[in-house]
């Protein structure tokens, strides 16, 4: 996987987190301790997102960190 493909992954998997769990981007950024901007930014693929920042969306969505970087089936039924 190239890093536009792990970037373009990552970030879908957070807004289909989001969506499962009813946050909003300004909700997780102050779970994270970020800004809503930044969220933003991560999910429409305009920031390559830190290792910190990947751990601490799974820790506050209270998922693994896998869960945000590879596709998986509950992924596929949630869209």
């Amino acid at each position: 996987m190239d890093e536009i493909s792990l970037r373009s992954q990552i970030a879908q998997n957070i807004r289909i987190y989001r969506a499962k769990f009813n946050i909003t981007q300004e909700q997780l950024a102050n779970m994270c301790n970020t800004t809503q901007q930044y969220i933003n930014q991560i999910e429409n693929e305009k920031v390559t997102i830190s290792v910190y920042t990947l751990l601490k969306i799974a820790e506050s969505l209270e998922i693994e960190a896998n869960d945000l970087i590879y596709a998986s089936t509950l992924n596929k039924s949630l869209r």
